[in-house]
């Protein structure tokens, strides 16, 4: 994973939105806080302390999801449907972005934030703290 400035990330909006939430929230508004990361979904930008990782789209899409998400088992069935929508991808692409995933959020000597259920999904198992940047909401 590629360590940026700030100062980058203004250079290199993408401007697209982030994965729906399965669940019908619209996470555009959101900033979620765990462990020592900050996923702010109005940038597209997740940051590790105060310093940026970039994220492959994918991988992004992934993370969102899994958070608005993390209070169930997102099936694979799901995320395919949510992320690759209706191209043939197989298990091995869904398991390299998620080990990709890992590195970018998990510490080297901690637990993984991610849960792994086999043969059925992920979940998203570390406490999140949610803060809107909804004004007059």
């Amino acid at each position: 994973m590629e360590m940026v400035d700030d100062e980058k990330l203004r250079q290199k909006t993408t401007g697209s939105p982030p994965a729906a939430a399965l669940n019908g929230s619209s996470p555009d508004t959101m900033r979620y806080t765990f462990a020592e990361c900050t996923l702010d979904v109005p940038r597209r930008a997740l940051y590790r302390g105060e310093r940026l990782v970039t994220l492959e789209p994918q991988i992004y899409e992934i993370l969102v999801l899994l958070i608005e998400n993390r209070h169930r088992v997102v099936t694979k069935t799901e995320i395919f449907a949510a992320i690759w929508k209706d191209r043939a991808v197989s298990n091995s692409v869904l398991t390299a972005r998620l080990h990709s995933l890992r590195r970018a959020i998990d510490t080297e000597d901690g637990p993984s934030h991610i849960r792994t259920i086999h043969r059925v999904g992920y979940s998203f198992d570390t406490p999140v703290e949610v803060q809107s940047d909804q004004t007059g909401a």
